[in-house]
C-alpha cells in the first residue's frame, strides 16, 4: 500500500483489528507513536508483543517488590530468633546463677 511503513515482520498479511480505547488513551498511543517515528499499528504491535511475551515492567516491578518483601521478612524472623534464643540463655543463666 502506498504511504504505509513496511513493518520489521513483513513475513506475512497483516488482518485489520478493531479495538475500542478511550480517547486519552488514544491520544497517548498517537503521541508515543510520533515520538518514536512509528505507525500507531506498530505501537500497538510492539504493546501486544511485549504483553504476550511477558515483559511488562509493572508486573515486574510488582514481582521485584514482593520477593524483596519476603527476602526483608526472612531476615526479620532469622533476627528475631537468633535474639529470641540469645535472650533464653540470658534467663538460664540468670534462673541458674
Amino acid at each position: 500500500m502506498v504511504g504505509q511503513e513496511k513493518n520489521s515482520e513483513s513475513s506475512g498479511k497483516h488482518v485489520p483489528l478493531m479495538i475500542y480505547m478511550p480517547q486519552t488513551m488514544i491520544d497517548e498511543v498517537k503521541g508515543f507513536a510520533t515520538h518514536n517515528n512509528i505507525s500507531v499499528s506498530e505501537a500497538m504491535r510492539l504493546g501486544f508483543k511485549a504483553i504476550m511475551k511477558g515483559d511488562n515492567p509493572y508486573l515486574n516491578g510488582y514481582k521485584a517488590g514482593i520477593d524483596d518483601c519476603m527476602a526483608l521478612v526472612d531476615k526479620f524472623i532469622i533476627e528475631m530468633q537468633s535474639k529470641q534464643s540469645g535472650f533464653e540463655q540470658d534467663i538460664r543463666k540468670l534462673v541458674n546463677d
